[in-house]
């Protein structure tokens, strides 16, 4: 019988895990939605997106809770506090 190369008995191994793998993934349920007719279900502790909410002449009514510097990824945002003369309503 003859010697088998270093690539053969490298390749053997591999190609049965891979072999494993997919045949792992074929009998796995599909994880996809179809998004209108189906919906993913929602945490019960989800509270919803940050989101900037306006007044009636289009300005900002942030009040420096930081939640969007919070779950902002790169850390882009940083909030800095103060005191505004406007009478809150």
């Amino acid at each position: 019988m003859a010697k088998k190369t270093l690539g053969e008995r490298l390749i053997l191994p591999e190609l049965i895990k891979g072999y494993s793998v997919t045949l792992k993934q074929l009998t796995r349920k599909p994880s996809t939605l179809s998004y209108p007719e189906e919906r993913w279900t929602v945490a019960e502790r989800f509270r919803g997106y940050p989101k900037l909410v306006q007044d009636e002449q289009g300005e900002a009514k942030c009040v420096a809770c930081g939640l969007c510097a919070v779950v902002c990824p790169p850390n882009a945002i940083e909030l800095q506090a103060h005191e505004t003369s406007k009478v809150k309503e």
